[in-house]
């Protein structure tokens, strides 16, 4: 083998590695958002299928639902539980309040109904 193509495929590994690396690197930090993200979603999802059999819901309520719930990526060991259902509980009807899922008329939410 010539020197010239040692040196080459040394350069090409070495920047293979590097974006590896900065690629586990990203995933790593983005991780925690990641799996709040998950979290809200799971929380949405219960909610949601909460009010297809009941007309509204209450916050308390929604406390029982999200009280240990978990999220977690598949073939990870990382995951993110509610600890605090009361502060998850408040975010979560924000945020659903805030993208017009729910709508709230005396302390009780009610789904809103899309036109199709």
């Amino acid at each position: 083998m010539e020197p010239g193509t040692i040196v080459l495929g040394v350069i090409l590994f070495a920047a293979a590695s590097a974006v590896l690396y900065l690629w586990g690197m990203k995933r790593q930090i983005s991780k925690t958002k990641d799996l709040m993200n998950l979290l809200f979603s799971n929380g949405v999802a219960k909610v949601n299928k909460y009010l297809k059999k009941n007309d509204f819901v209450t916050a308390s309520e929604i406390e029982k639902m999200v009280t240990g719930m978990t999220a977690r990526f598949p073939l990870s060991k990382d995951k993110s539980i509610v600890t605090k259902p009361k502060d998850f509980t408040k975010q979560l009807l924000d945020y659903m309040l805030r993208t017009g899922q729910l709508r709230e008329e005396n302390n009780k939410y009610y789904k809103v109904k899309r036109k199709k």
